[in-house]
């Protein structure tokens, strides 16, 4: 089975941070394609190696880091990556992936009843 993820996600442009005149309404897509198919990602392993790749991914996807010294892009360079992340973590649905991403990405359960 071919097993392909791909990252897609709208989000605001780096640049915006760096360059005050672009339109602040401005949106970039990106898509990023992570593949998984020589992993088993039901392994602790494959499922590290696979959260690594979706990371990477994520980082291409939003753009070259900015220096650390530039608070406010760096922030939204940030928030570029975790959204990314967060997104191909909850597509996928793979349990292991998702504890790695501390739980983000994951359907939050649904208590139905309560002891007494």
């Amino acid at each position: 089975m071919n097993k392909i993820l791909t990252l897609a996600l709208s989000a605001s442009l780096v640049a915006l941070a760096i360059a005050p005149a672009a339109s602040a309404s401005a949106q970039e897509t990106f898509a990023v394609t992570v593949k998984y198919s020589d992993l088993n990602i039901a392994s602790p392993e494959g499922a590290k190696t696979l959260y690594q790749r979706i990371t990477k991914g994520a980082e291409q996807g939003c753009g070259e880091q900015p220096e650390f010294r530039d608070l406010a892009a760096h922030g939204v360079w940030r928030s570029c990556v975790k959204d990314a992340v967060d997104h191909a973590v909850r597509r996928l649905n793979a349990p292991m992936v998702t504890a790695l991403n501390g739980g983000r990405g994951s359907v939050a359960p649904i208590q139905l009843a309560q002891a007494r």
